[in-house]
């Protein structure tokens, strides 16, 4: 019996190890949008803070320069935030072409496994045929006796 060898096994272990490499930098992609995500939320609090200190300071009566600063705080927490949202928008553009590039790298590593587990079917029912043929040969006798058995 022939040993069973799969055509595409080095295409196949190619895709995989594409495949794992497009997992990972899914993972990284991931933790840089957690980590743009948590920087928004830190300069939304912030800004709800200064507003907070805003109003208790208008109550009290403000002078012009605490204006000037509380608006110069204001706008730099609003620049901030606008550019973490464009960089959020970015990496969730970039995480959905990964994701894209990771279902083709699936389907394809599927689509090859598909294949080797056909021809691993195709190739043990061929095994399985030439052992009951071998064996039928035997018991009818078609072929000679068996070396080292007898007298």
């Amino acid at each position: 019996m022939k040993k069973f060898l799969f055509t595409l096994e080095a295409l196949l272990v190619t895709c995989e190890r594409q495949e794992a490499e497009i997992k990972k930098e899914l993972i990284q992609i991931d933790r840089r949008l957690e980590e743009e995500r948590f920087l928004l939320e830190c300069l939304l609090t912030e800004t709800t803070e200064l507003r907070n200190i805003w109003r208790t300071k208008m109550a009290a009566g403000v002078n012009p320069m605490s204006l000037s600063q509380f608006d110069q705080c204001f706008n730099r927490l609003r620049e901030q935030q606008e550019s973490r949202k464009k960089a959020i928008e970015e990496i969730e553009s970039e995480r959905t072409m990964c994701q894209s590039r990771l279902r083709k790298a699936m389907t394809e590593t599927k689509a090859l496994s598909n294949l080797k587990e056909g021809q691993l079917e195709a190739h043990m029912t061929e095994a399985t045929r030439e052992m009951e043929k071998e064996i039928d040969e035997w018991v009818t006798g078609r072929k000679g006796p068996v070396v080292g058995f007898g007298g």
